[in-house]
């Protein structure tokens, strides 16, 4: 089974983004579509990985070396805390 971490996060600093790990939509310019990743923030406080650009509950992007498949595809990046 993939991880996440298998489609190789690149680092964001080469876009001109002020953080390594990720990145805002303004720096995606000229990024194939299938290396994008949108972070998004679940229910529960939890952030997936989902694939492509999305725009509802968006944190920020995640652009990676090896290309998604699936448009479906998404992992949890992040474990929130459950409601009380």
């Amino acid at each position: 089974m993939k991880t996440f971490q298998d489609f190789a996060p690149i680092d964001h600093s080469i876009l001109g983004s002020d953080c390594p790990d990720y990145c805002d939509f303004e720096h995606l310019q000229g990024i194939p579509d299938r290396r994008v990743w949108s972070v998004v923030e679940g229910d529960d406080e939890s952030l997936h990985a989902c694939a492509g650009y999305h725009i509802v509950n968006v944190v920020y992007y995640i652009v990676t070396q090896r290309l998604w498949q699936d448009a479906e595809t998404s992992f949890e990046i992040f474990e929130g805390k459950p409601l009380a």
